[in-house]
Protein backbone atom coordinates (compact mmCIF):
# COMPACT_ATOMS: atom_id res chain seq x y z
CA UNK A 1 0.00 0.00 0.00
CA UNK A 2 2.61 2.24 0.89
CA UNK A 3 5.00 2.42 -2.56
CA UNK A 4 7.74 4.50 -1.15
CA UNK A 5 8.89 6.96 1.25
CA UNK A 6 9.73 9.72 -0.48
CA UNK A 7 9.53 13.07 1.52
CA UNK A 8 8.60 16.51 -0.98
CA UNK A 9 9.80 19.52 1.39
CA UNK A 10 8.03 22.34 0.46
CA UNK A 11 8.83 25.47 2.63
CA UNK A 12 9.74 26.06 6.01
CA UNK A 13 11.45 28.64 8.73
CA UNK A 14 11.90 30.06 12.14
CA UNK A 15 9.14 32.39 12.10
CA UNK A 16 8.04 35.05 15.05
CA UNK A 17 3.86 35.24 14.76
CA UNK A 18 1.89 37.62 16.50
CA UNK A 19 -1.71 38.50 16.93
CA UNK A 20 -1.89 39.07 12.59
CA UNK A 21 -1.65 35.23 12.91
CA UNK A 22 -5.17 34.81 13.98
CA UNK A 23 -7.29 33.89 11.31
CA UNK A 24 -10.44 32.06 10.36
CA UNK A 25 -9.00 29.01 7.71
CA UNK A 26 -11.57 28.65 5.14
CA UNK A 27 -9.71 26.90 2.55
CA UNK A 28 -7.99 23.98 1.95
CA UNK A 29 -3.76 23.76 2.84
CA UNK A 30 -2.92 20.82 1.02
CA UNK A 31 0.08 19.95 2.75
CA UNK A 32 1.23 18.20 5.96
CA UNK A 33 3.06 20.54 8.90
CA UNK A 34 5.64 20.41 11.73
CA UNK A 35 5.72 22.91 14.06
CA UNK A 36 8.09 23.61 17.23
CA UNK A 37 7.44 26.20 19.18
CA UNK A 38 10.79 27.85 20.60
CA UNK A 39 8.90 30.20 22.77
CA UNK A 40 5.39 32.02 23.95
CA UNK A 41 2.47 30.08 22.40
CA UNK A 42 -0.20 29.86 20.00
CA UNK A 43 -3.16 27.92 19.28
CA UNK A 44 -4.86 25.51 16.72
CA UNK A 45 -8.72 24.79 16.37
CA UNK A 46 -9.19 21.68 14.53
CA UNK A 47 -12.38 19.34 15.19
CA UNK A 48 -13.82 21.71 17.15
CA UNK A 49 -10.75 21.40 19.75
CA UNK A 50 -8.40 23.97 20.58
CA UNK A 51 -4.79 22.69 20.54
CA UNK A 52 -2.16 24.99 22.48
CA UNK A 53 1.10 24.55 21.03
CA UNK A 54 3.42 25.50 23.55
CA UNK A 55 7.73 25.41 23.32
CA UNK A 56 9.39 21.66 23.95
CA UNK A 57 6.64 19.89 22.15
CA UNK A 58 6.92 18.75 18.67
CA UNK A 59 3.29 18.97 16.79
CA UNK A 60 2.16 17.13 13.50
CA UNK A 61 -0.28 18.82 11.58
CA UNK A 62 -2.83 18.13 8.87
CA UNK A 63 -3.10 21.46 7.14
CA UNK A 64 -6.43 20.09 5.31
CA UNK A 65 -8.11 19.96 9.15
CA UNK A 66 -7.21 23.21 10.60
CA UNK A 67 -10.29 25.48 11.27
CA UNK A 68 -8.72 28.60 12.82
CA UNK A 69 -5.28 29.41 14.01
CA UNK A 70 -5.05 32.36 16.92
CA UNK A 71 -2.02 34.02 18.18
CA UNK A 72 -2.95 36.36 21.46
CA UNK A 73 0.76 36.99 22.27
CA UNK A 74 3.66 36.05 20.08
CA UNK A 75 5.21 32.54 19.28
CA UNK A 76 8.73 31.96 18.12
CA UNK A 77 8.17 28.73 16.00
CA UNK A 78 10.02 26.50 13.69
CA UNK A 79 8.20 24.67 11.17
CA UNK A 80 8.29 22.58 8.11
CA UNK A 81 5.53 21.62 5.21
CA UNK A 82 6.22 18.74 3.25
CA UNK A 83 4.41 16.30 1.54
CA UNK A 84 4.80 12.09 1.10
CA UNK A 85 4.82 11.14 -2.17
CA UNK A 86 3.07 8.14 -1.46
CA UNK A 87 -0.58 8.16 -1.93
CA UNK A 88 -0.95 4.98 0.53
CA UNK A 89 1.19 6.99 3.09
CA UNK A 90 -1.34 10.11 2.59
CA UNK A 91 -4.13 8.32 3.08
CA UNK A 92 -2.94 6.49 6.37
CA UNK A 93 -1.77 9.77 7.82
CA UNK A 94 -5.91 11.18 7.17
CA UNK A 95 -6.54 8.51 9.40
CA UNK A 96 -4.55 9.73 12.64
CA UNK A 97 -5.75 12.96 14.20
CA UNK A 98 -5.55 15.97 12.91
CA UNK A 99 -2.70 17.48 15.27
CA UNK A 100 -0.56 15.13 17.12
CA UNK A 101 2.02 16.13 19.66
CA UNK A 102 4.97 14.82 21.35
CA UNK A 103 7.47 15.91 23.91
CA UNK A 104 10.49 17.36 21.70
CA UNK A 105 13.39 14.74 23.92
CA UNK A 106 11.71 12.05 22.13
CA UNK A 107 13.38 13.53 19.18
CA UNK A 108 16.37 14.38 21.32
CA UNK A 109 18.66 12.50 18.24
CA UNK A 110 17.68 15.24 15.78
CA UNK A 111 18.53 18.25 18.08
CA UNK A 112 18.91 21.70 16.91
CA UNK A 113 17.52 20.36 13.16
CA UNK A 114 14.70 21.83 12.78
CA UNK A 115 16.03 25.72 14.03
CA UNK A 116 18.53 25.10 11.44
CA UNK A 117 15.54 25.63 8.54
CA UNK A 118 16.19 29.21 8.30
CA UNK A 119 19.06 28.25 5.80
CA UNK A 120 17.76 25.10 4.04
CA UNK A 121 15.18 27.05 1.73
CA UNK A 122 16.50 29.12 -1.20
CA UNK A 123 14.32 32.83 -1.62
CA UNK A 124 12.29 33.15 -4.60
CA UNK A 125 14.04 35.44 -7.54
CA UNK A 126 11.67 36.52 -10.53
CA UNK A 127 13.96 34.41 -13.12
CA UNK A 128 12.90 31.17 -10.75
CA UNK A 129 10.06 29.01 -10.62
CA UNK A 130 7.08 29.42 -8.49
CA UNK A 131 7.82 26.62 -6.30
CA UNK A 132 10.34 27.23 -3.23
CA UNK A 133 13.60 24.83 -3.56
CA UNK A 134 15.54 23.49 -1.20
CA UNK A 135 19.78 25.37 -1.55
CA UNK A 136 21.98 23.36 -3.23
CA UNK A 137 24.50 23.98 -0.33
CA UNK A 138 22.63 22.63 2.15
CA UNK A 139 24.44 19.93 4.14
CA UNK A 140 23.58 16.58 3.53
CA UNK A 141 23.91 15.36 6.41
CA UNK A 142 21.15 18.39 7.14
CA UNK A 143 18.90 16.65 4.47
CA UNK A 144 19.07 13.34 5.66
CA UNK A 145 18.35 14.38 9.00
CA UNK A 146 15.24 16.72 7.87
CA UNK A 147 13.67 13.54 6.12
CA UNK A 148 14.91 10.93 9.26
CA UNK A 149 12.92 13.17 11.60
CA UNK A 150 9.66 13.14 9.44
CA UNK A 151 9.76 9.68 9.18
CA UNK A 152 10.10 9.33 12.68
CA UNK A 153 6.94 11.34 13.15
CA UNK A 154 5.33 9.72 10.80
CA UNK A 155 6.45 6.21 12.47
CA UNK A 156 4.86 8.05 15.92
CA UNK A 157 1.77 9.25 14.29
CA UNK A 158 0.69 6.20 12.64
CA UNK A 159 2.23 3.25 15.31
CA UNK A 160 -1.21 2.57 16.67
CA UNK A 161 -3.13 3.02 13.62
CA UNK A 162 -5.49 -0.12 12.21
CA UNK A 163 -6.01 0.41 8.83
CA UNK A 164 -7.28 -3.04 7.91
CA UNK A 165 -10.86 -1.51 7.49
CA UNK A 166 -9.51 0.66 5.11
CA UNK A 167 -8.54 -1.80 2.32
CA UNK A 168 -11.28 -0.45 -0.04
CA UNK A 169 -10.39 2.74 -0.07
CA UNK A 170 -6.76 2.24 -0.21
CA UNK A 171 -7.30 0.43 -3.42
CA UNK A 172 -9.81 3.14 -4.77
CA UNK A 173 -6.65 5.86 -4.52
CA UNK A 174 -4.47 3.40 -5.97
CA UNK A 175 -6.72 3.13 -9.09
CA UNK A 176 -6.92 7.56 -8.47
CA UNK A 177 -3.14 7.47 -8.69
CA UNK A 178 -2.08 8.23 -12.59
CA UNK A 179 -4.70 11.01 -12.40
CA UNK A 180 -3.56 12.74 -9.11
CA UNK A 181 -0.24 12.72 -10.55
CA UNK A 182 -1.82 14.03 -13.94
CA UNK A 183 -3.21 17.09 -11.99
CA UNK A 184 -0.16 17.75 -9.99
CA UNK A 185 1.79 18.00 -13.10
CA UNK A 186 -0.60 20.18 -14.99
CA UNK A 187 -2.73 22.01 -12.18
CA UNK A 188 -1.50 25.26 -13.64
CA UNK A 189 -3.18 24.65 -17.28
CA UNK A 190 -6.14 23.43 -15.05
CA UNK A 191 -7.28 20.53 -17.69
CA UNK A 192 -10.43 19.53 -18.21
CA UNK A 193 -12.52 17.08 -15.96
CA UNK A 194 -12.90 14.65 -18.96
CA UNK A 195 -8.99 14.65 -19.63
CA UNK A 196 -8.02 13.99 -15.96
CA UNK A 197 -10.63 10.76 -16.02
CA UNK A 198 -9.48 9.69 -18.70
CA UNK A 199 -5.94 8.94 -16.85
CA UNK A 200 -7.99 6.66 -14.22
CA UNK A 201 -9.90 5.08 -16.80
CA UNK A 202 -13.51 6.31 -15.60
CA UNK A 203 -16.22 8.30 -17.29
CA UNK A 204 -16.24 12.23 -15.81
CA UNK A 205 -18.95 12.02 -13.87
CA UNK A 206 -18.43 8.80 -12.11
CA UNK A 207 -14.44 10.03 -11.52
CA UNK A 208 -15.53 13.66 -10.04
CA UNK A 209 -18.05 11.16 -7.61
CA UNK A 210 -15.17 8.59 -6.92
CA UNK A 211 -12.15 11.57 -6.25
CA UNK A 212 -14.33 13.53 -3.79
CA UNK A 213 -15.38 10.58 -1.76
CA UNK A 214 -11.56 9.40 -1.42
CA UNK A 215 -9.97 12.81 -0.71
CA UNK A 216 -13.27 15.38 0.24
CA UNK A 217 -13.18 17.73 -2.13
CA UNK A 218 -13.58 18.26 -5.84
CA UNK A 219 -10.71 17.96 -8.63
CA UNK A 220 -11.52 21.75 -9.37
CA UNK A 221 -10.95 23.06 -6.02
CA UNK A 222 -8.19 20.47 -4.97
CA UNK A 223 -5.80 22.26 -8.23
CA UNK A 224 -7.09 25.67 -7.18
CA UNK A 225 -5.86 24.95 -4.06
CA UNK A 226 -2.44 24.24 -5.08
CA UNK A 227 -2.45 27.15 -7.41
CA UNK A 228 -3.38 29.45 -5.16
CA UNK A 229 -0.93 28.22 -2.36
CA UNK A 230 1.93 28.41 -4.78
CA UNK A 231 0.42 32.43 -5.48
CA UNK A 232 0.51 32.71 -2.02
CA UNK A 233 4.48 31.60 -1.35
CA UNK A 234 5.08 33.91 -4.77
CA UNK A 235 3.69 37.17 -3.01
CA UNK A 236 5.39 36.47 -0.16
CA UNK A 237 8.88 35.75 -1.49
CA UNK A 238 9.16 36.68 -4.70
CA UNK A 239 9.03 40.94 -6.32
CA UNK A 240 6.72 39.70 -8.70
CA UNK A 241 3.83 41.84 -9.71
CA UNK A 242 0.02 40.29 -9.11
CA UNK A 243 -0.50 40.35 -12.71
CA UNK A 244 3.05 38.74 -13.17
CA UNK A 245 1.80 35.88 -10.13
CA UNK A 246 -1.59 35.45 -11.94
CA UNK A 247 -0.37 34.78 -15.38
CA UNK A 248 2.12 31.81 -13.78
CA UNK A 249 -0.29 30.13 -11.69
CA UNK A 250 -2.90 29.93 -14.48
CA UNK A 251 -5.39 32.63 -14.12
CA UNK A 252 -6.17 34.71 -17.18
CA UNK A 253 -6.12 37.96 -15.57
CA UNK A 254 -5.19 39.66 -12.18
CA UNK A 255 -8.61 40.99 -11.89
CA UNK A 256 -10.10 37.07 -11.40
CA UNK A 257 -7.16 36.14 -9.36
CA UNK A 258 -7.81 38.83 -7.03
CA UNK A 259 -11.33 37.79 -6.63
CA UNK A 260 -10.62 34.38 -6.54
CA UNK A 261 -7.84 34.92 -3.97
CA UNK A 262 -9.75 37.01 -1.59
CA UNK A 263 -12.79 34.71 -1.88
CA UNK A 264 -10.92 31.41 -0.68
CA UNK A 265 -7.23 33.28 1.39
CA UNK A 266 -10.07 36.24 3.18
CA UNK A 267 -7.74 39.09 1.87
CA UNK A 268 -6.58 40.93 -1.08
CA UNK A 269 -3.35 39.52 -2.80
CA UNK A 270 -1.38 43.02 -2.06
CA UNK A 271 -2.72 42.79 1.62
CA UNK A 272 -1.31 39.17 1.74
CA UNK A 273 1.68 40.57 0.23
CA UNK A 274 1.75 43.49 3.16
CA UNK A 275 1.33 41.21 5.80
CA UNK A 276 3.59 38.97 4.49
CA UNK A 277 6.75 41.52 4.46
CA UNK A 278 6.12 43.32 7.36
CA UNK A 279 4.99 41.26 10.47
CA UNK A 280 6.64 38.12 9.39
CA UNK A 281 10.12 38.00 10.59
CA UNK A 282 12.17 34.56 9.49
CA UNK A 283 15.17 34.52 11.22
CA UNK A 284 18.07 32.61 9.60
CA UNK A 285 20.46 30.08 11.33
CA UNK A 286 24.28 30.03 10.46
CA UNK A 287 25.78 26.79 9.44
Amino acid sequence: MIDNLNIKLLTGGVTKVEDWWTKDVNHSDSCFKIYLPLSGEAALFADGKRHVLRPERLNLISGWRVERQECRGSMEVAWLHFVPDSLGMRFVLSLTPPISSWPEERFHWAEGCLKKLGMVFAPYAEEEKLAQRVRPDVPTSLKCELHALILAVLAEATRDLDIRGALEKTRTIERLKPALEFMDAHFIENPSLAKIAEKAFMAPNYFHKVFKEAFETTPFDYMRDKRLNMAKEALAFSNLSVKEIAAKTGYGDAFHFSKDFKKRVGVPPKIFRERSRSERAIENYPE
